[in-house]
């Protein structure tokens, strides 16, 4: 999912709804949105079944500018 895509689905939600991210796609564990990084880059690996982060002063060749959400968990 791109910024562009993620902002348009929470053009729909309220604005003083809690964010909540979920560990995992069966719900495992649940925690608040807590920070917000910028500044990394995403490698795809083995087909884009795996990736990789690299942080701005890393080897970053071939890598794509990504947003990191991180539960507060």
């Amino acid at each position: 999912m791109k910024v562009k895509q993620l902002i348009k689905k929470l053009e729909k939600a309220n604005p003083e709804a809690d964010v909540i991210l979920s560990s995992d796609m069966e719900g495992n564990r649940f925690g608040l949105a807590n920070e917000i990084e910028y500044q990394n880059f995403i490698r795809y690996v083995n087909n884009e079944n795996e990736i990789e982060i690299c942080e701005a002063d890393d080897d970053a060749e071939g890598a794509k500018p990504c947003v990191i959400i991180w539960p507060n968990m």
